[in-house]
């Protein structure tokens, strides 16, 4: 009697269950975005709700703050993707000054911030804020960042890319094949590099990784493969945190021109830039070839590419006046090359010999890179004297600042008088108001 009750109620608990992946299956496959074509106001539990609980669904979120002009501007164009968008993406905004943990959560630095999250992973859209390019982007995000290939088609492929992430894994072993979680971290890379997915066991020896354990994941640059060391692929917050990072210091090409998407990224980071000025009127190529020289002699330098200097050029002639302001160097003086230390707000224009540096002596450039790192090098400041008292009081403002919207106001304020040059610029570059932008909390 015992016995069959217990079979019972275990028959029934096993049917409920199933009642209930069903149901929760059938909400998925029957959930309809955007339904009335409206953005949705999110903040504290909603959000949770309806974006952390669901990642299987898309979202396209402004993060703002209500004093922020540019924001204000953005507005009406935000309501108007919406609408266009109806049925297909959900469009949302966030209140950054009534929700100040899910704008830390997410990165948020500036105002507005336009983040697609979709698969557990952010992308950042970094281009103009009109109607058209901002749909182009949902349209592109909304798509599968994966592309599955074999070794005839990643051969083809991979020239085509100035950096690739590649998975590759074995078809005998299903079980590694790890979709979701290389969905995630190609969504999540997705202005920076190319996903390809593999189980063509060929790819292993067209890149020379023979040897090598299954499952792998490869950064392809520069002719050049970079295997990730760990062994975690599943599709858990840890494991895709771990890989990002790893990606991070390393996502960038050999050298790269600045432009709207990166110079944020570039003059406001943590690592060391060979800056270079180019006069493009004037044989370009010839000028690139040189950075692209002490790039190669650089990493040849190295045991390992860690993404830790990067090589950038900026049109000398375009952004002229930011470079005189902050360098000194005028159009005659151009090609010139700095190194800068932006986390210090630092640069140094000559070697130890106190000669200006030059592009045309890779190896000789490789060894200021170094002593700069060393901190052998002479140094100029990037911001005029009379204004590093204010980086002084933004420090101490940071310090002391115990939730990180309180002081936004006066920490902006001074802020924008301290880094005006530089702010000014990275404005004419990606159309953000440099008074929107906050520093990241040291």
């Amino acid at each position: 009697m015992l016995t069959n009750i217990l079979i019972a109620t275990f028959l029934l608990a096993f049917q409920q269950q199933n009642v209930v992946a069903a149901a929760t299956q059938s909400d998925i496959s029957n959930y309809q975005p955007n339904t009335a074509g409206e953005v949705v106001v999110l903040g504290g539990a909603n959000f949770t709700q309806e974006v952390q609980d669901h990642p299987e669904r898309s979202w396209f979120i402004k993060f703002y703050a209500p004093w922020c002009g540019h924001c204000k501007t953005l507005a009406p164009i935000w309501v108007e993707l919406a609408n266009t968008l109806k049925g297909k993406t959900n469009i949302a905004e966030v209140d950054c000054t009534l929700a100040e943990d899910i704008c830390r959560d997410y990165g948020v630095t500036g105002f507005p911030t336009l983040k697609y999250i979709s698969k557990n992973s952010a992308v950042e859209f970094r281009g103009a804020r009109d109607h058209s390019t901002l749909l182009e982007f949902t349209e592109k995000a909304s798509k599968s960042p994966v592309t599955y290939v074999d070794n005839s088609e990643l051969t083809a492929k991979l020239p085509e890319q100035e950096v690739s992430l590649i998975y590759i894994y074995n078809k005998d072993q299903p079980e590694t094949a790890n979709h979701d979680t290389i969905e995630s971290v190609g969504h999540a890379l997705l202005n920076d590099a190319v996903t390809y997915v593999t189980s063509d066991l060929e790819a292993v020896n067209n890149l020379g990784l023979q040897g090598k354990s299954l499952p792998m994941l490869v950064l392809h640059k520069n002719g050049r493969t970079l295997v990730y060391p760990g062994q975690g692929f599943l599709n858990t917050k840890e494991d895709r945190k771990d890989i990002l990072n790893w990606i991070e210091d390393r996502k960038y090409p050999l050298y790269f021109e600045m432009g709207p998407g990166n110079s944020n990224e570039v003059l406001r980071g943590k690592k060391f830039v060979v800056l270079s000025f180019f006069n493009p009127s004037r044989e370009l190529e010839k000028q690139t070839d040189l950075l692209k020289a002490t790039a190669e002699a650089y990493i040849e330098s190295q045991k390992e590419d860690n993404g830790q200097v990067l090589f950038v050029w900026l049109d000398g002639i375009k952004h002229s006046r930011y470079i005189y302001s902050v360098y000194g160097f005028g159009g005659n003086d151009l090609p010139a090359v700095v190194i800068t230390d932006a986390k210090n707000h630092n640069y140094f224009a000559e070697n130890t010999d106190g000669k200006p540096l030059n592009l045309a002596n890779p190896q000789a450039m490789v060894q200021a890179i170094a002593d700069a790192q060393a901190g052998l090098l002479s140094t100029k400041s990037t911001i005029p004297r009379a204004q590093k008292t204010a980086i002084f009081i933004n420090k101490a403002i940071n310090k002391a600042r115990k939730y990180w919207y309180v002081s936004i106001p006066a920490f902006v304020a001074i802020t924008y008088v301290a880094l005006k040059p530089l702010f000014a610029f990275i404005a004419s570059m990606d159309g953000t108001d440099s008074t929107n932008k906050v520093d990241k909390k040291e």
